[in-house]
């Protein structure tokens, strides 16, 4: 039960006002300066050859809400197409996906509409898009981050580039899984 206090007392002045941030607005993730990375140089360069045989045309990553306070909230849009490959890396902080649509595979496990998907800070981890690609939105409870990817066997980095070159052409012109 309420008490008569609860009622009458004043709502703590809001700190800063109410803020609506439209979806085709968002920024890329290398526009909104996310793009802070502990990477080391040789798979730098692995990441630069995949790029030149068409890694960027398999995925977009926006940025849907950056706090200005670096203690504050963060909210990125992925749309990863078909059969895309996630490298082993981390972050260096907690991150909360919500797989919108599309599946995601995990190990043994695959994620749908509606799952969620915990990572800890500086877990590694990878993941794969299905034959539909995956939607999903990734929080944070800090305006910024750092990716480290991390070097795999020579027999991944072969692996991911044929996904790539097998791709590209069906990536040009993919849309996005329905949503729910």
């Amino acid at each position: 039960m309420l008490q008569d206090a609860t009622l009458t007392e004043r709502p703590a002045e809001a700190k800063r006002s109410i803020e609506i941030h439209r979806f085709n607005d968002a920024k890329s993730q290398v526009e909104a300066g996310l793009n802070r990375y502990s990477t080391p140089q040789s798979v730098n360069d692995t990441m630069a050859g995949l790029a030149a045989v068409g890694l960027r045309e398999g995925f977009t990553s926006r940025c849907l809400y950056r706090s200005p306070d670096p203690d504050g909230f963060l909210l990125m849009h992925g749309w990863f197409k078909s059969n895309t490959i996630i490298p082993p890396h981390s972050h260096d902080t907690d991150c909360l996906y919500y797989v919108i649509s599309g599946a995601i595979s995990m190990g043994d496990q695959t994620l749908g509409s509606g799952d969620v998907l915990f990572v800890p800070a500086n877990a590694v981890y990878s993941f794969f898009m299905g034959p539909e690609g995956a939607q999903f939105l990734e929080f944070r409870d800090v305006s910024d981050f750092d990716t480290n990817i991390r070097p795999g066997a020579p027999s991944f980095w072969d692996r991911m580039k044929g996904v790539v070159e097998a791709n590209r052409e069906n990536w040009r012109t993919e849309t996005p899984p329905r949503s729910v």
